[in-house]
């Protein structure tokens, strides 16, 4: 997607937004070393919108049940691209018509797949999800034809401050592989297809608001790899 990586930056860094549903913390500003962002929120205290500093803005518009029914990103004020969120299906739009559809597969209330479809209905990428209780332990990705790449994961027992905002994780993990971000715990290790294994740590404040995103360590150098430096200001 052209603004997905934008997008997939946006949410990571919203994962404090997610842990206001626990402890109140709502962040109204996060910063990096590129780039600032401002938070607002609805009278019920949901994300509604994201705007960072070059003035380009995510707004979500939620139905009578609360639920999301679209994203519309903006540009100079004016709308470029935007996102339909259908029964098992999230429509992403630009102004040439459909630029991708995602179909969601479930098994009860269990997310078990993900089809990312191009704009000629054609399947690009699969997603599958194993579940452990409210945690997903695996997941198989491939490409038609294309034998799957396997990661598997494991968590620590704290409310994951990421799994509020499932309707951003939904397409992020259906175009990037992360669908821990789906699981209701913190990821605290994954296994990658090629055997390498990372570890997490994740900071707080006093107050147990998140301070930074989650660390890696890679298994084969040793070495800390820090995603994005940032603050977030409550």
């Amino acid at each position: 997607m052209k603004k997905l990586t934008l997008v997939w930056v946006m949410v990571g860094l919203l994962m404090g937004a997610a842990q206001a549903q626990k402890t109140n913390c709502n962040p109204t500003g996060i910063k990096t070393k590129t780039f600032s962002l401002s938070l607002s929120y609805d009278g019920g205290g949901l994300l509604s919108k994201v705007e960072d500093n070059s003035g380009n803005v995510y707004k979500v518009t939620r139905n009578g049940a609360r639920a999301v029914e679209r994203i519309d990103y903006y540009e100079d004020d004016e709308m470029i691209e935007w996102y339909i969120y259908k029964e098992n299906v999230i429509e992403y739009w630009d102004e040439d018509g459909i630029y991708e559809t995602f179909e969601l597969a479930y098994d009860g209330t269990a997310l078990t797949a993900i089809k990312s479809l191009n704009g000629s209905g054609e399947v690009e990428f699969t997603r599958e999800f194993t579940w452990e209780g409210a945690n997903v332990s695996e997941m198989k990705a491939y490409k038609p034809g294309e034998e799957p790449k396997v990661f598997t994961y494991a968590y620590d027992d704290k409310p994951n401050v990421q799994s509020q905002l499932q309707p951003f994780m939904v397409i992020l993990t259906s175009k990037f592989n992360h669908a821990e971000l789906l699981s209701a715990n913190n990821l605290e290790s994954m296994k990658l297809p090629n055997n390498e294994s990372m570890k997490m740590k994740m900071e707080y404040n006093e107050q147990g608001c998140v301070l930074k995103l989650p660390q890696t360590k890679n298994s084969l150098t040793g070495r800390e790899a820090v995603l994005i430096t940032k603050s977030i200001m409550y």
